[in-house]
């Protein structure tokens, strides 16, 4: 066993206050929370091992033999300090309830047999909520973006103790954190709908003494364009589709009021033609349903044909020998 009191680094007739009080700090200086370095975690658990050890009476008297202290000297210093230690009060009201708000953490620790363990200090950090807008067009293919978050950091100077030299950080203003952006990657899948969320674990605010991090959660907010009309309490929307589409039929995804869905384009539809799709209308006010989406077929030739479409386009042309205007004449 090593000598505990080498690793709180304190006199052998140390006292209990000056047991607790080294105790403090080094859980401030090295929890691996705040401590970074590789061997943070040992020497936290190296304190814990020497402070459960050295408050406890018997323990400390079995430890004080093993290494050959003798306890008296230790017991005489005691009754010294009794009248010497005064405990420091703070200048300011608000400095005493500052500080009396970062103990009570430690108070905790000191009076509860529980808090032995690294783990028992957790925190786990609380979740970060944002909305990410996207267009239709994102929604229905799917994108990678990337987000610039707001992260909560304790603050480098203090700790995230508040004070610093038994005054207010100046670094952090008091709060014990200091404010950085992160830019975070994520990938929308396709067909997703306004109103989805997306976590990503970890993402969120840090967890305070080895607590896990919370998570990202981000609610999807998909921009339509100004395309829809409203005649009669019904939604009305025109749709592009292609001569081929329209001759032979096809299933296609187009944008509602109440999210992407799929319909069928029957063979041999002509531009004008409608289609009703009940429940993706207007919300109706009480009921929790929508009004009907009119769809108007609007048939378009492609702007941008190849060489090879052009040439196919003519040899259809040659074997359609129907005349579409002959009514016209009649």
């Amino acid at each position: 066993m090593e000598n505990c009191y080498k690793i709180l680094n304190i006199p052998e007739n140390a006292n209990l206050e000056e047991i607790k009080s080294a105790y403090k700090k080094l859980v401030r200086k090295y929890h691996p929370d705040i401590n970074k370095d590789e061997r943070a975690e040992e020497t936290f658990k190296k304190i814990n091992m020497a402070f459960e050890i050295l408050s406890d009476d018997i323990k400390r008297l079995q430890h004080d033999t093993l290494h050959g202290i003798i306890a008296s000297a230790r017991n005489d210093k005691k009754e010294e300090n009794k009248e010497e230690i005064k405990e420091e009060k703070p200048k300011t009201k608000t400095q005493k309830e500052e500080i009396k708000k970062e103990e009570s953490f430690f108070e905790k620790i000191l009076k509860n047999k529980k808090y032995k363990k690294a783990e028992d200090f957790k925190v786990n950090g609380e979740n970060i909520n944002t909305i990410v807008e996207i267009t239709g067009k994102e929604a229905t293919q799917g994108i990678t973006k990337k987000i610039n978050i707001l992260h909560s950091e304790p603050c480098p100077k203090c700790e995230g103790r508040k004070f610093a030299n038994g005054s207010k950080c100046t670094n952090c203003g008091g709060t014990g954190e200091k404010s950085i952006h992160k830019k975070i990657t994520i990938t929308i899948p396709k067909n997703v709908k306004s109103g989805s969320k997306i976590k990503v674990k970890g993402e969120g605010k840090l967890g305070k003494f080895g607590g896990k991090s919370g998570d990202l959660i981000i609610t999807i907010k998909v921009i339509q364009k100004n395309i829809f009309k409203y005649e009669g309490g019904v939604a009305i929307l025109e749709v592009p589709i292609t001569p081929y589409e329209a001759l032979l039929g096809a299933s296609i995804t187009i944008p509602t009021p109440a999210g992407n869905t799929t319909i069928k384009i029957p063979p041999q539809t002509n531009s004008g033609d409608k289609f009703k799709i009940l429940n993706s209308g207007i919300p109706q006010t009480g009921s929790g349903k929508r009004s009907e989406l009119i769809v108007i077929a609007k048939i378009c030739s492609p702007q941008k044909p190849s060489i090879e479409t052009i040439k196919k386009y003519k040899e259809l042309q040659e074997l359609d020998t129907e005349d579409v205007r002959k009514e016209l004449f009649e």
